[in-house]
């Protein structure tokens, strides 16, 4: 199933305020991502990322980022073997309840369709897309029988 969608940045979504703060400097049509950018260095993100590093390797950084006292996400950042940046992660758990845009999970799918053409659903929940510049994005979701739903988006 194709998903319709190009970035028109005019009419874009409202982004709510867990949004913005997960996503960050976004500028998806050039692949910034917390305003980092792929071919960025280890050393720039080190320096530049203000959420909470919570580990650290030679070719990956983790952070998470509290968007508020209940709720946080965590941010991966994968380097290649010059320490250049190739991939960004983003992972979130969260209830069931909806707001006035739905879940959190339901506006990252919004924003994402908006701006990518090519996407094909992998499966119930999932999707990948390619944009025009190379950039491609994986989307998938997961609920259990809690009502919490998992999801995971990478940009690489």
């Amino acid at each position: 199933m194709s998903r319709p969608g190009h970035a028109q940045t005019d009419s874009i979504f409202p982004y709510s305020d867990t949004y913005k703060r997960i996503i960050g400097n976004v500028d998806l049509s050039i692949g910034k991502i917390r305003g980092f950018c792929f071919g960025d260095s280890i050393a720039l993100i080190l320096r530049s990322e203000n959420a909470i590093l919570e580990a650290q390797g030679d070719d990956f950084l983790y952070y998470r980022e509290l968007c508020d006292s209940t709720f946080s996400a965590e941010i991966s950042y994968t380097f290649n073997e010059k320490g250049l940046l190739i991939s960004i992660g983003v992972e979130f758990f969260e209830l069931c309840k909806h707001t006035i845009v739905g879940n959190l999970s339901d506006e990252f799918l919004i924003n994402l369709s908006r701006h990518y053409k090519n996407c094909v659903d992998t499966e119930t929940g999932s999707f990948q897309c390619k944009s025009n510049t190379g950039l491609h994005v994986e989307y998938q979701t997961q609920k259990d029988e809690m009502c919490v739903i998992n999801t995971q988006i990478e940009f690489y």
